[in-house]
């Protein structure tokens, strides 16, 4: 549920595909936002070692995506660049790559298809409470205070002239 996903990290994933197509690789978003029933579902068939709960896809903060081959299907097995390329792109606004993973026996390869955000935050400060979703949207770059006393005069310029 790509929908789903936290604003900012929608945001990363809709300019992730358009820098990828930029560089003439079409991508698709597979997989956002992940019920605890589907990660169970995934867990169950060994697609997963996150157990629900413990998977930052159900918080929001990861997708998934494909790059398509030339007929538009899925294309899981690429050329070594093709995923290099996407994931530098990814890396490049502030997302973790699943293909630096360290190879395991489920995941020889890492997990090249995925790509999460949460600065500063584990799954552990998210299954634990110490940290809350939403604090990401604190994460906004501060906006100067001259710009904001400026807004604020402006706000009150336009009320007082209404008034008058």
């Amino acid at each position: 549920m790509i929908a789903r996903l936290h604003p900012i990290v929608l945001a990363k994933a809709q300019q992730l595909v358009r820098l990828a197509q930029a560089e003439g690789i079409r991508v698709l978003l597979t997989e956002g936002y992940r019920p605890p029933e589907r990660q169970a579902d995934l867990l169950s068939t060994g697609a997963t070692a996150a157990k629900p709960g413990y998977s930052f896809h159900q918080y929001g903060l990861a997708f998934d995506l494909v790059p398509l081959d030339a007929q538009g299907r899925a294309w899981w097995e690429p050329p070594k660049p093709v995923w290099q390329t996407i994931g530098r792109i990814g890396e490049s606004l502030g997302l973790s790559w699943g293909g630096r993973w360290t190879p395991t026996l489920k995941l020889p390869l890492g997990d090249r298809p995925h790509f999460e955000y949460h600065p500063g935050f584990t799954i552990q400060d998210l299954v634990s409470g110490a940290k809350q979703v939403g604090q990401l949207l604190l994460e906004r770059p501060a906006i100067p205070a001259t710009v904001l006393l400026l807004a604020a005069l402006g706000g009150m310029f336009l009320l007082l002239r209404r008034r008058s």
